[in-house]
């Protein structure tokens, strides 16, 4: 009975070790590179590096070439097609209406909780703490006038953002737009920092949340065909 006793009580030790410590990811990018670091604990860490553009041979924010080659029933290859559609070539600028677009696009998925993706996102509502989210954008349009509209445009578009963003996320303290307007020369550069916190028990819920009924309706599915095929 002992024995049974300290191997649940191990086992209980165990599970608790993997469920309940908080993963931190600090994430810095510029758009050309990407650093993740990884913490659990103070004492395991590890780095991803993500390289972009000449380093690795990918292509940069809104370059087009390519995109047509990466499958089309790819949710990974669908979202980069749909990041890369933000960026406006001909004015070497974002495309602030299409981020609305996506914006929207992702809120609604969020909240009807739809497919594999919608239904982990649903999961992770409240459940992501953001230490810190800074946003420095450093940009010009070769315009006095122009650069001048998309100073606003980014601050109204960073409003409509903001408040649902802190609807989904639990903010340490609100998330911040740096904008450095260059009136005279065309330039488009930015960096992003944060630092995300959860717990591996709230990604396992999510992920077992949003698995059982898509594996569910898979099944019925395969089912429904089985018996029109019999008929």
């Amino acid at each position: 009975m002992h024995i049974f006793l300290w191997i649940v009580g191990i086992l209980a030790l165990l599970l608790a070790a993997v469920l309940l410590p908080t993963i931190t990811v600090e994430a810095a990018s510029n758009g050309k590179k990407t650093i993740l670091t990884f913490r659990i604990y103070r004492f395991i860490k590890y780095e991803l590096q993500i390289p972009r553009g000449g380093e690795s041979g990918g292509q940069d924010l809104g370059d087009e070439q390519g995109v047509e080659d990466e499958p089309h029933d790819d949710a990974l290859g669908g979202l980069k097609r749909e990041l890369r559609s933000v960026w406006d070539s001909e004015k070497k600028f974002l495309d602030l209406d299409k981020i609305r677009s996506l914006y929207r696009k992702y809120s609604e998925i969020v909240r009807d909780g739809t497919g594999l993706i919608g239904g982990f996102l649903r999961g992770m509502k409240n459940k992501i703490r953001i230490g810190r989210l800074d946003i420095y954008i450093k940009y010009g349009l070769g315009s006095p006038d122009m650069t001048g509209m998309a100073y606003g445009g980014l601050h109204s578009l960073f409003g409509i953002m903001r408040p649902g963003l802190e609807s989904y996320f639990r903010f340490k303290q609100p998330p911040l737009l740096y904008l450095d307007p260059n009136y005279v020369m065309q330039c488009f550069e930015f960096e992003v920092l944060s630092i995300i916190k959860t717990r591996a028990v709230h990604i396992i819920n999510a992920l077992m949340a949003a698995l059982v009924p898509y594996i569910i309706k898979i099944i019925k599915g395969s089912v429904k065909n089985v018996r029109e095929t019999s008929n």
